[in-house]
C-alpha cells in the first residue's frame, strides 16, 4: 500500500470522526432538553392537579384534561428548544455544520463538562 493511499484513508477516517463528533453534538443536545422536559413534565403535571373534589363525578376527568393540556404545552416548548438549540449550534457564526472545528471542539468540551448535563436554558447558545 503506498503512502498516498495511507493518507487518503487516514483523511477519510479523520472526517468520518469529525462528522460523528457533529452529529453527536445534536445528540447531546437533545438529550439536555430532553432532561428539562423531563423536569418540567415531573414538577408541572404535579403541581396542584392532584385535586378531586368528593361528589362531583367529573372532577379526575378535568385533572386529567389539565395534564394533558400542560404535557402538550411542555412537548411543545423541548421541540421549539431543541430546534432553536440545532440551528445555533449548526449556524456560521458556530460549527457551520461541523466545518468550523475551532468552534466544534469548543462545543465538544462543553458536552463533556459537567455544565454541559446541568445548565440549559432558552438563552444558552455561547460557548466560549
Amino acid at each position: 500500500m503506498s503512502n498516498s493511499t495511507l493518507g487518503r484513508e487516514s483523511a477519510d477516517e479523520a472526517g468520518r470522526e469529525s462528522v460523528l463528533g457533529h452529529e453527536q453534538g445534536h445528540f447531546r443536545n437533545a438529550e439536555a432538553v430532553a432532561r428539562l422536559a423531563n423536569t418540567e413534565l415531573q414538577t408541572d403535571c404535579n403541581a396542584g392537579i392532584a385535586y378531586y373534589f368528593w361528589g362531583d363525578w367529573a372532577a379526575p376527568m378535568k385533572a386529567q384534561r389539565e395534564r394533558w393540556k400542560i404535557v402538550e404545552e411542555i412537548v411543545t416548548r423541548a421541540y421549539e428548544r431543541k430546534d432553536s438549540l440545532d440551528t445555533t449550534y449548526d449556524s456560521e457564526a458556530e460549527t457551520d455544520h461541523g466545518k468550523n472545528r475551532d468552534s466544534q471542539k469548543r462545543w465538544e468540551a462543553y458536552f463533556q463538562s459537567d455544565a454541559g448535563f446541568r445548565t440549559w436554558a432558552p438563552g444558552w447558545v455561547q460557548v466560549k
